[in-house]
């Protein structure tokens, strides 16, 4: 995958931005980082944006790794991220899982979570989703 950033400079002439590689994380790449000087940081200020591609793994190596970091609890994936994300299904079938409730998605589906408890079941993998997140206050 190539990734372009097109900027432009002080001098009003636009051009490609030299970017750093893309910055891998489990399952996944930041295509945009958060800070293109600092690739490895992940935290997300208020109005801060970063661009994610990920690939979720099959049902069973999803739910292998949520039961080897959080063992038997019945919530166990849910989590909180501080950020309004847009996601994106490019490939497989997902299932977002709420507090009160679930929906599945497919490829060409996109949801919008704000700062939402939630956590992710594969249904039909590998699944690829691009999400845009923007940083949010609390």
């Amino acid at each position: 995958m190539k990734r372009v950033v097109a900027v432009t400079g002080e001098d009003g002439r636009s051009h490609v931005l030299e970017t750093p590689p893309l910055v891998p994380f489990r399952w996944g790449e930041i295509a945009w980082p958060v800070a293109p000087d600092d690739p490895g940081r992940t935290e997300l200020a208020p109005g801060e944006v970063s661009w994610r591609l990920y690939t979720l793994p099959s049902s069973e190596e999803l739910d292998a790794y949520i039961q080897e970091r959080y063992g038997d609890d019945p919530r166990a994936g849910m989590h909180r991220t501080p950020t309004t994300d847009f996601v994106y299904v490019l490939e497989g079938r997902i299932e977002l899982v709420l507090d009160e409730g679930s929906t599945e998605l497919e490829a060409g589906d996109v949801v919008i979570q704000c700062g939402n408890v939630h956590a992710w079941r594969v249904l039909d993998g590998p699944v690829r989703l691009a999400t845009l997140m923007v940083g949010r206050a609390g």
